[in-house]
């Protein structure tokens, strides 16, 4: 269908969620700092291309997103800082790589959501796979990243991007979101009423209660297991991670990190950082953009102590059974305590879903408050 539209993917070349990132890292680095095998994935990218001179060819990657953000000081937005020059030249790097391609036009399809949402989305990616936690609770909502839409998108144009733009949500339901997308670079003809958008039943994504129980299982890793070297810190991440993400608690609920008044501070920052979004905005305002953000909800509770009977219970459930999966692992089962594991009232309330201090074996420095501003009862040992 799609090949029919003039539309083809490089399917071997993605990785097995069917994503481009693999590609997408190797087109942003600069060319002497990639590895072999992301030098040979783009002359193999380039051969696709040649193999398909008269098709538009897709690649779709989360961190393409990474050169959108035009970070700066919430008092002084002028102010330059050097993660936005680095990003400038990442998006040189795939400007030029792909230049050299033989493409006509090079077309950056931008979704825009809201932006509480997606930091709440981004921290739990981070949490759920065992990776880190953004420091949501330490920062002031000034130091937010927001992402300053109209320069983001000049400096891609000036690159010679052509940049096309949208909000996330549309108040026309009637349109499936591939079919925006390909409504959006040009190719709803063909294809309008033929693209569809598998849902999934169930949302596979944490919602508050499985959050506070990873938050558990952050922390005991990070502060119960021996540390060990990089390699085996990973391993141990990886594990952990393939364990924790086979089941959510039973009867989780949607994860609202901010409560409304912060959300809306947030929001109202993006919306300034809206304006001048027109050009390419396909005759939307900035107005428009910012009435399809969704309207602030209560915040989830963020902590054990919040909890009711039954949620803290259907959380003890999903601990032991997490906690009976890793006494099955010869590996894990070494360096995580299981009766720890299981026993939410081992860790401090606040870590719950704001943790506590660096882990030396992952990095990063995190929040020593939940994201609301409530400190722990007792820090982490």
């Amino acid at each position: 269908m799609l090949a029919d539209a003039g539309l083809v993917l490089p399917l071997e070349l993605l990785n097995a969620n069917a994503n481009g990132a693999p590609l997408a890292h190797a087109f942003l680095a600069a060319p002497e700092d990639r590895t072999a095998e992301q030098s040979d994935l783009i002359d193999r990218f380039g051969q696709f291309c040649a193999a398909h001179p008269d098709a538009s060819v897709i690649l779709s990657a989360e961190r393409l997103s990474q050169m959108l953000l035009v970070d700066g000081s919430f008092l002084n937005e002028f102010d330059p800082r050097e993660d936005d020059t680095r990003r400038r030249r990442a998006a040189r790097h795939l400007h030029d790589a792909v230049s050299t391609l033989g493409f006509d036009r090079i077309d950056l399809l931008v979704l825009i959501r809201e932006q509480a949402g997606f930091l709440t989305s981004a921290y739990v990616q981070k949490l759920k796979t065992m990776n880190a936690r953004l420091d949501l609770g330490a920062r002031g909502l000034e130091q937010f990243p927001v992402q300053r839409y109209a320069e983001s998108f000049r400096q891609l144009s000036d690159l010679g991007f052509h940049v096309i733009a949208a909000p996330y949500r549309t108040p026309d339901r009637a349109l499936a979101l591939p079919e925006r997308l390909m409504a959006m670079a040009g190719f709803d003809g063909p294809l309008r009423g033929r693209v569809t958008c598998d849902v999934p039943r169930v949302n596979v994504s944490p919602g508050y209660l499985t959050t506070i129980g990873l938050g558990h299982v952050f922390w005991h890793l990070e502060t119960l297991s021996p540390t060990p070297d990089a390699a085996g810190a990973d391993q141990l991440r990886r594990r952990l991670f393939a364990i924790t993400r086979a089941a959510n608690v039973e009867g989780d609920g949607p994860l609202t990190l901010f409560a409304p008044d912060q959300a809306a501070a947030i929001a109202a920052r993006q919306r300034r950082h809206l304006d001048g979004i027109e050009p390419w905005a396909q005759g939307l305002t900035a107005a428009d953009i910012a009435g399809s953000f969704p309207a602030h909800r209560a915040q989830s509770p963020l902590s054990r102590n919040d909890l009711g009977t039954h949620e803290r219970h259907r959380i003890d459930q999903w601990l032991r059974g997490i906690a009976a999966q890793v006494q099955r692992d010869n590996r894990l089962s070494q360096l995580i305590d299981p009766a720890t594991l299981s026993d939410l009232d081992a860790s401090p309330p606040g870590v719950h879903s704001a943790p506590q201090q660096t882990a030396p074996c992952l990095g990063g420095t995190w929040a020593a408050a939940a994201p609301d501003g409530r400190r722990p009862l007792r820090q982490a040992l």
